[in-house]
């Protein structure tokens, strides 16, 4: 077994703690703050649909169109996105935790708000430890997720299901793992572009409405740091496609990238 053999072999061993480590955080939040993140009244509604449609930030989903069929499904800023006025009921999923550190302003939940008053949050279950967040569960539809065990080589059975530990991992895998909780088999994706690493060291706009001001693509130590990310984020697709295709669930990305092909082989 080759050095960088051993390496991977020993990141899957970190995933598994990880996941672990998770479990335990989404039992005692469970426990600490129910029944409120378990309050998922209100959500038919999102399961009535023939198919659902993911539209990623990358700037491949600038085209994408609302099709009446389709449950939209909207990440981060996606609500800048030109078609997210006119979806109804769209979930806008946000897991990353500079909602709450500071990050991003937490104002960004009520621009989504304005710009549709349909729409239904999907939060990683670690936010409701902020009192904001938890102010805003009063006022606003909210799902609490649970999708942020990461897929391992050694995973051998899919779990896709809403209140309980579940695959997923950024903000767009997480919003296929919801799409999947919520029993869709066909699944449209839109603008999952890799990451967005190789379009920023190219210097091209990384998503929809442009480049992320957040991420300095000139600075060599961040962009060591990006492509290091892009080798688990390819590596735990790979895993995360093939759990989907054992779970009877059809990905078709709309512009497939190098990247995200392996979606495209596991139907």
């Amino acid at each position: 077994m080759s050095i960088w053999d051993k390496k991977e072999a020993f990141d899957e061993l970190l995933f598994c703690a990880e996941n672990f480590k998770n479990k335990l955080l989404s039992k005692y939040l469970t426990l600490k703050y129910r029944p409120r993140c378990l309050s998922f009244q209100g959500i038919e509604h999102l399961q009535n649909k023939q198919f659902a449609e993911i539209i990623a930030n990358g700037p491949s989903s600038k085209t994408y169109k609302i099709n009446p069929n389709a449950q939209q499904f909207y990440m981060n800023f996606g609500f800048l996105h030109a078609s997210f006025p006119a979806a109804k009921n769209p979930v806008l999923t946000i897991v990353d935790k500079k909602l709450i550190n500071g990050g991003w302003s937490i104002d960004m939940i009520k621009e989504a708000y304005q710009e549709n008053s349909s729409t239904v949050f999907a939060f990683n279950i670690e936010f409701i430890k902020s009192r904001e967040i938890r102010d805003l569960a009063r006022k606003y539809k909210i799902i609490f997720l649970y999708n942020f065990l990461s897929p391992t080589r050694w995973a051998r059975k899919p779990k896709f299901l809403i209140g309980k530990p579940s695959y997923g991992g950024g903000a767009t895998e997480s919003s296929i793992a919801l799409a999947v909780s919520l029993s869709y088999k066909m699944v449209n994706v839109s603008g999952f572009d890799g990451n967005n690493v190789i379009l920023g060291l190219s210097s091209k706009q990384t998503h929809f409405y442009g480049q992320d001001p957040s991420k300095d693509w000139s600075d060599p130590n961040f962009s060591a740091r990006e492509l290091r990310f892009l080798s688990y984020f390819i590596d735990k697709n790979v895993h995360l496609a093939r759990l989907l295709k054992m779970a009877g669930v059809e990905v078709r990305l709309i512009k497939p990238t190098i990247f995200m092909n392996m979606y495209s082989s596991h139907k």
